[in-house]
This record gives structure tokens, sequence and C-alpha cells, in this order.
């Protein structure tokens, strides 16, 4: 909420976005598809400011990244989530631990 507080513009185009598609009925689980921009910043908003305090994932293989070398299986637990996600990829899984910090 302090991000949009910051940002009346977007807040406007929000509004504008569900005025447009909703009317004045209640939404629906299917209106997601109609709402792209809603979608977009929910999106960013959590990039931004994740729910969660750490997030960990295993390597799913050998990799180098920052100069660092990681092994198959390695656990990475870092606490700046929206950098861990720029940097791996979805098919990690959690295996063992190893912990670590990106700048």
């Amino acid at each position: 909420m302090s991000l949009l507080a910051h940002h009346p513009e977007v807040v406007s185009k929000i509004r504008e976005e569900i005025s447009i598609v909703l009317g004045d009925r209640q939404a629906k689980y299917e209106d997601i598809k109609n709402l792209p921009y809603c979608d977009s910043v929910l999106k960013e908003t959590l990039r931004m400011r994740p729910p969660v305090p750490l997030l960990d994932r295993a390597v799913g293989e050998d990799c180098e990244l920052n100069g660092q070398t990681y092994k198959k299986g390695v656990s990475i637990i870092n606490y700046n989530v929206s950098k861990l996600i720029y940097f791996f990829f979805k098919d990690l899984c959690i295996s063992s631990f190893h912990c670590c910090t990106f700048r």
C-alpha cells in the first residue's frame, strides 16, 4: 500500500481499468485476464516487497554467478528475493544447505 500511496497516478490508472472492465459489478476470477495493468502492478509490488523474509532454492546444475561457483544441489538462501529471482531459473528445487548473499 505504501508504494501506491507514493504513486497516485498508478492508483488512478488502476481505478480506471477496474471501472471500465467491471463497471458496478463484483469482480470474478475470470476478470483477471481483462485487468492487465492491475495484474502488472500486483506482480511488480510483490517483486519489490515480497511477503517472505527469505527464500531458498537449490542449484539445478553447476553454475557460476558473480565469480562464485555453485555445485548442483547446493541451496542458496537470499534475503533479497528480487535479485534471486533475476539470477536463477524456475527449475531449481530445494536440497542441501549453503548460505550466501548477492549484491
